[in-house]
């Protein structure tokens, strides 16, 4: 077969996607034209763009379901078709009055999606001879041939683009975007259904030649992927024996690194499901079983999680998915690699088990940080009538609580629902002011920090002072103090000349007053303000006029200062510190 021919091919291909799947490629150039309007455009469009992707989805889906189950009934096609463009509306619906997508939004769509694709792969099994394993590898070797010949077909493009703005004629930077957009909203995914066949009630020569494994997979599968993984394995279970006790439970690694390790097995073992070597055979007998104590190992630690720090939808997904990929090990290890379509169906109940309420992953998580949050409070008396008492003082362990506790509701958008917190609370601006303490402060660090500057709008009263200047007090780290740099105000009083420097003595700031001899009339130790505003709660960091001032006096003068702001870095129990000063002095 000459090229001619293979490229002929391929296009038929391509026409012949078009054609099966219709509505599919019409979400597919609705979703590029609304992209490269978004790209022209300061208007928002990513709800048209999101809506358009999901109706894709659906469509694709439905067409597999309309050819497994109802292929002579072209009625039920065209109802399947207006079944997902009511979907996809109704999605629309959702989602257009929202300011922006959520995180809770935007993991709905993408689980949502997720469990559409798996539906796309597992339907065309259901109680046939063409096994999961085999509508897989075909998915599989579809997804990345599509993704391989589209980013040849990018990139040639735009070297051909990049040659006629070079050499030729200038050209819009966006053409660059228009071509990624072309490619990969229309190009690739029609390419990918090209790829997928008709699946007939049992295998024939079609099936077979897209489900067959090359040669090159088939080496990379058992004589390299397969070994690492046993390995890693080894590696795995001696570190649990070695380490097994009790802040091994907690340790934020296990948990990621254990549900990391627990997907790649089972992926490798649908991978291997069709191949028949020693490797292959070796690993679906014990890896299943080696996988199903190992994930009730991450199912512990994440529930040790939460018992510590209450639920996320993160750590939600990570216990169903733990209990998910037990039984998915129990199914892989007593039953033939034929059912293995039964852990694609578990799957996609699962997934629709984490976004359907009122045991989904976010109402779930939202109910949780709300009373932990509330407990914790409540458990240190930090809660009285419905008002929330500041604490400086508590201990790392419950401020690790409500920080992480608030931090979550936060983000996730849910702190209108926290009754107990003003209607016109702000996280990052009445945080301290409500706590007592940053809600940056890290659950294990050891550092703390205080920052305060005068409020807007304080007007200055000199009265009774003759001099007024402005000098920058800081102490630096015990380690570079040997870099400690002097500040200095000049007064020029009659015919004399003053100064008002600041200087390090017995590793803390002083200002102090000198006269025309350089002796000492008065000093000032900055660790006064230090002491001042060490523990301070204050509202959007702001301080007063009168709680910015300090004086002292002696015979000779009186010395005004106030603080324009300050910032105090506690760590390991060592202080440092470095603030803007308006320094008054009155002569007497």
């Amino acid at each position: 077969m000459n090229f001619i021919e293979k490229i002929k091919i391929k296009i038929s291909g391509l026409s012949n996607a078009t054609g099966r799947f219709p509505l599919t490629t019409m979400f597919l150039v609705a979703a590029a034209v609304t992209n490269i309007i978004d790209i022209n455009s300061t208007d928002r469009y990513r709800v048209y763009l999101i809506s358009m992707i999901v109706g894709a989805f659906l469509s694709a889906a439905g067409q597999i379901v309309h050819e497994r189950f109802f292929k002579d009934k072209n009625n039920y096609r065209y109802i399947l078709m207006a079944l997902s463009v009511l979907l996809s509306f109704g999605y629309y619906l959702i989602v257009k009055d929202s300011p922006d997508f959520s995180i809770e939004l935007s993991v709905r769509t993408g689980v949502a999606l997720f469990a559409v694709l798996i539906a796309f792969i597992w339907i065309p099994s259901v109680k046939r001879e063409v096994i999961f394993n085999e509508s897989f590898m075909i998915s599989f070797k579809g997804f990345f041939i599509s993704v391989f010949f589209s980013g040849i077909i990018f990139l040639g493009i735009a070297l051909i683009i990049g040659a006629i703005d070079q050499l030729l004629f200038s050209v819009n930077s966006k053409i660059y975007s228009y071509n990624a957009t072309i490619v990969f909203f229309i190009f690739a995914p029609l390419f990918f259904l090209s790829m997928i066949p008709v699946y007939p009630e049992k295998p024939n020569e079609e099936t077979e030649k897209y489900s067959n494994i090359p040669r090159l997979l088939e080496v990379l599968i058992s004589y390299i992927i397969i070994p690492i993984s046993a390995i890693f394995t080894v590696i795995l279970i001696i570190y649990i024996v070695l380490n097994i006790r009790g802040e091994f439970w907690t340790n934020n690694l296990l948990e990621p690194m254990l549900v990391s390790y627990s997907i790649a097995i089972i992926l490798i073992y649908i991978l291997s499901s069709m191949l028949e070597n020693k490797f292959a055979l070796l690993f679906r007998k014990f890896a299943p079983k080696v996988l199903v104590p190992i994930v009730l190992f991450q199912v512990v630690a994440s529930v040790l999680k939460v018992q510590e720090m209450g639920i996320t939808y993160g750590r939600y997904y990570a216990v169903l998915y733990g209990i998910y990929a037990a039984i998915a090990g129990g199914i892989l290890s007593f039953l033939p690699v034929k059912r293995n379509g039964l852990i694609a169906a578990l799957l996609i109940i699962f997934s629709v088990i984490s976004i359907v309420p009122p045991i989904d992953a976010f109402s779930v998580s939202k109910s949780s940080q709300l009373n932990t949050l509330e407990n914790t409070l409540i458990a240190n008396e930090m809660l009285e009538n419905g008002k929330i008492i500041p604490k400086p003082d508590l201990n790392n362990e419950e401020k690790k609580k409500i920080i992480n506790s608030m931090n979550y509701l936060y983000r996730m958008e849910y702190l209108d629902k926290v009754s107990f917190l003003p209607d016109d609370f702000e996280f990052y601006n009445d945080f301290y002011a409500t706590f007592g303490f940053r809600e940056y402060e890290g659950p294990d660090s050891l550092r703390e920090t205080v920052f305060v500057n005068l409020a807007q709008g304080q007007v200055l009263n000199i009265e009774g002072y003759d001099y007024m200047g402005n000098i920058h007090a800081a102490k630096p780290n015990q380690d570079f103090q040997d870099d400690f740099q002097e500040n200095e105000i000049i007064i020029n009083r009659q015919e004399r000349e003053y100064k008002v420097i600041t200087a390090l003595e017995n590793e803390d700031v002083v200002v102090n007053l000198l006269d025309e001899n350089s002796e000492v009339i008065i000093s000032f130790p900055v660790r006064d303000i230090v002491e001042r505003y060490y523990n301070k709660v204050t509202v959007n960091n702001q301080i007063g006029l009168e709680e910015a001032t300090f004086t002292i006096e002696n015979d000779i003068v009186k010395l005004g200062i106030i603080v324009q702001d300050f910032f105090i870095d506690k760590y390991a129990g060592n202080i440092n510190y470095w603030g803007n000063l308006v320094v008054l002095t009155d002569f007497k």
